[in-house]
């Protein structure tokens, strides 16, 4: 029994701390610093080795530093040879957040994904949005206005929507100012 608990608290600690790829997950692909991912949960956290899968349960908060992430449930495929993260599904009140530094010294730009469902690939670094899929950047906003609709994030910041939408393009401080 304390060897599986040894073995389990070892697991537990690399997978809280899964480490970032090169563009983990982010909203619109802005390149930051790398450094642990850190995933807490409120009710419980199960790991299984063979199959390389963590599940995360109950008020779901994930760390990284190129974005935040909460939700009720996250499950984690793992790598089995290279360790990390391969896929991230996250269910229920998902609700991803990631800060834009500007490259040119202006405002830093504040990006927010919500839906019921989101699942996140490493490998080409798609995000993909479900149930009721929100995006908002800045001041611009894309609802989806049926519950069917998928909205993929792509890492190089496209995004595609598949199903209905409406989209909100908001005037920026250079269009406020007379000519």
């Amino acid at each position: 029994m304390v060897r599986k608990f040894l073995f389990l608290t070892l697991f537990c600690t690399a997978a809280c701390h899964l480490p970032a790829q090169d563009k983990s997950l982010n909203l619109f692909g802005d390149d930051k610093a790398k450094g642990p991912t850190i995933v807490t949960a409120s009710t419980e956290a199960t790991f299984d080795n063979q199959n390389h899968v963590a599940v995360f349960v109950g008020n779901v908060q994930v760390q990284d530093p190129q974005f935040s992430m909460t939700c009720d449930k996250l499950t984690v495929q793992l790598n089995k040879e290279e360790g990390g993260m391969k896929q991230a599904n996250a269910d229920g009140n998902v609700n991803i957040v990631s800060i834009q530094k500007d490259k040119n010294g202006g405002p830093d730009q504040k990006s927010t994904g919500k839906g019921e469902h989101a699942i996140y690939t490493t490998i080409d670094g798609r995000i993909v949005l479900t149930g009721s899929p929100q995006i908002q950047q800045g001041g611009n906003t894309h609802i989806s206005t049926d519950p069917r609709t998928k909205m993929t994030i792509f890492k190089d910041g496209r995004l595609q929507t598949d199903g209905p939408s409406r989209t909100t393009i908001m005037p920026s401080d250079d269009d406020k100012k007379p000519k």
